[in-house]
């Protein structure tokens, strides 16, 4: 075995609690960087510092991590990190804390997020010593959402640990620090000579050895997040770092039952699992585990009777090959503190702007904008939606409803009549939990694709838009879908852009490389993707087959299409571009906000959802830009133009 020298220490990264002389003494207090004012420090780490600091415009309070200017010294680093800190940046997750933009200055690179005041999961286990099992399947289960999320998206955490888990209010979960991500055809862990990226107790084998990792290994350190979750401390402790390397690559997984007695037997079959030395033999997602030790921790469970403590033991001494274990969450950017939130920039938390109409906090329905005004003039229309974490929902406009699909248990697509405002029976999609779904509307009738959790083929349904009803569906491996003048059309799980006819049957008539696309729309003959780590736009054209990349250099979040342009949302800058569909010259940005996560393009005007509960009304002689008050953090899911208004899912709307 190479023995390392560590780039990260394995436990307490961040010191939250402000004391310690040298944080004291820190003569960055009071300087600025980035525009960004620095007040305090929230906590320091081998190779970072975070900082409270101020952001003039908009006002608001923010977490700053510096990184060690070495770093930025570094060949390939300092792309790298800007790069996939954007990239991490676009994934529009409720278990992600939202960044608001990373570079360089000074010679230090940085990143800004969102400011949350709560603890963490070191520290909480630190101070309480084991959770409960309820406990932890409610965090891990917070935490797989994210990491699959993140998954899907060709991110790689690498260092899924207790102090990358941010908990705020009821334990709402975060995923955080991605300075260390790295795409899944990256190789090697090690970054020069000698320096291990990740923390030693939660290390997959692999990454021990300096192999190539993908989703797989932070699925191992899950799994040994959840051990010590249950058990109060990590799988292999040792007083020697090299060892505790030792024993990841060589050592079986502990039974947690032996810390533990009142656990019952399944739950060291789930452990052993996700903790299995061969990457193939663990669990294939976060979710699928997060699942298992759920099952295995009820009521119901197998084995909670005493008498069976035998099989236990001998599940211990199985270990290495054994059973299943859970998830964590994906974000960004550095331990800081998880939870309650501060309302968004120049947005009061308790009356609303712009003719708001009234109506309780954390209330969840569908919000209607009157496309002349942008005013809310009508009340909200309730629907209730899962609270549950992780769960996405794609809505629509079109054929005389309105749409709205969430990947909850299980799969459902509503709809509302915007006429009457009332919306009908869900109608179940599949028996299953999406990790995404997505509407689409051509030759008068509804198309949605259903994306699974876990991995395999998803589906594709076409719904009669008059009875809202499935008419046929069919097995597909696809990441997105997409409608327009040019036909219905998806991209495959492994690249291939195919139309879909309503037979349900498809023809393949290209190829685009990558893994890493966010969205898709059709205009001007052509599909538009856009590349969520290389920060470009992809242009196929359907006639001629040839495909265009138009880079931005930019965190895009989200793409429309319309005769009037493909707009996409630039989540670093907060403002929205428009590429024309024929010529392709971009227009100036237009301020949008803080963190544009959805764009709709319809009544005269593109719609602009931002992540700190506003809709921006951008005017098509892109010159002006009116933000609409509609809800708090974590505010806007979706949004459409159609049917008479537009039309806005929120989570907790605004009260007057």
């Amino acid at each position: 075995m190479t023995v390392v020298t560590l780039a990260n220490p394995s436990r307490q990264e961040y010191k939250r609690d402000g004391s310690g002389e040298a944080m004291s003494q820190d003569t960055r207090i009071g300087t600025e960087i980035a525009g960004y004012r620095i007040e305090s420090p929230l906590g320091r780490g081998g190779m970072s510092v975070v900082y409270l600091a101020t952001q003039a415009f908009p006002a608001r309070k923010v977490a700053l991590k510096l990184l060690a200017p070495e770093l930025a010294d570094e060949p390939g680093f300092r792309e790298r990190f800007i790069r996939e800190s954007n990239a991490a940046a676009s994934l529009d997750h409720p278990n992600v804390i939202p960044i608001y933009g990373a570079g360089e200055e000074q010679g230090v690179l940085w990143i800004a997020m969102r400011y949350v005041e709560g603890t963490d999961l070191d520290r909480l286990i630190n101070e309480e010593g084991a959770l409960t099992p309820e406990r932890t399947v409610h965090i891990v289960s917070q935490v797989a959402s994210a990491l699959d999320a993140a998954h899907r998206r060709g991110l790689v955490h690498r260092d899924v640990k207790p102090g990358n888990v941010l908990l705020g209010e009821s334990d709402h979960a975060y995923l955080t620090d991605f300075g260390i991500t790295k795409r899944r055809e990256a190789g090697g862990e090690f970054t020069k000579t000698g320096e291990f990226l990740g923390s030693v107790d939660y290390a997959a084998p692999e990454q021990v050895r300096g192999e190539t990792v993908d989703a797989r290994a932070d699925v191992y350190s899950l799994g040994c997040v959840s051990y010590e979750c249950l058990t109060g401390r990590p799988p292999f402790p040792r007083e020697a770092e090299v060892a505790v390397l030792y024993a990841h690559v060589n050592d079986p997984a502990p039974a947690a039952s032996a810390k533990r007695p009142d656990l019952p037997t399944g739950v060291d079959d789930v452990l052993a699992k996700a903790m299995a030395k061969r990457p193939e033999r663990r669990f294939a997602t976060a979710t699928e585990l997060a699942g298992s030790l759920r099952e295995a921790l009820s009521p119901t469970g197998e084995a909670r009777a005493r008498p069976r403590r035998s099989r236990r033991r001998r599940a211990a001494a199985m270990a290495s090959a054994g059973v299943a274990l859970v998830a964590l969450v994906v974000v960004v950017a550095a331990s800081l503190g998880g939870g309650g939130s501060p309302g968004p920039a120049g947005h009061s938390t308790s009356a609303p702007t712009d003719g708001t109409t009234a109506v309780r906090d954390g209330f969840r329905g569908i919000v209607e904008l009157d496309p002349r005004t942008g005013r809310i003039e009508r009340p909200p229309i309730p629907v209730n939606f899962p609270a549950y974490y992780g769960h996405t929902r794609d809505m629509l406009a079109a054929e005389g409803s309105v749409w709205v699909a969430d990947s909850s248990l299980p799969a459902t697509i509503l709809r509302i009549d915007p006429s009457t405002r009332t919306a009908g029976s869900p109608t179940p999609l599949t028996s299953q939990t999406a990790s995404e779904i997505f509407i689409a509307a051509s030759a008068r009738s509804i198309w949605a694709l259903f994306v699974p959790d876990s991995n395999g083929p998803g589906r594709v349904f076409l719904i009669d838009p008059g009875t809202g009803r499935t008419v046929r569906s069919r097995t597909i491996s696809a990441a997105f879908i997409a409608a327009g003048p040019e036909g219905v059309w998806v991209l495959m799980d492994d690249g291939r852009l195919c139309r879909v006819e309503a037979t349900l049957s498809w023809t393949c008539r290209g190829h685009v490389p990558g893994s890493t696309y966010g969205g898709m729309c059709l205009a001007g003959g052509a599909i538009w993707l856009y590349d969520l780590l290389e920060g470009s736009v992809e242009r196929f054209d359907i006639a001629t087959r040839a495909l265009q990349s138009i880079p931005l250099h930019t965190d895009i979040t989200a793409i429309a299409c319309s005769d009037s342009g493909v707009w996409v949302a630039d989540g670093a800058s907060g403002s929205v571009i428009r590429i024309d569909p024929v010529s392709r010259p971009r227009d100036e940005p237009i301020q949008v906000g803080s963190h544009p996560t959805a764009v709709a393009v319809g009544a005269g005007a593109t719609w602009v959802a931002d992540r700190d509960g506003a809709v921006w009304r951008v005017d098509q002689t892109l010159h002006t830009a009116r933000r609409i008050a509609v809800a708090h953090h974590p505010g806007l899911v979706s949004i459409s133009v159609g049917e008479g208004g537009v039309w806005v899912i929120a989570d907790q709307l605004v009260a007057g």
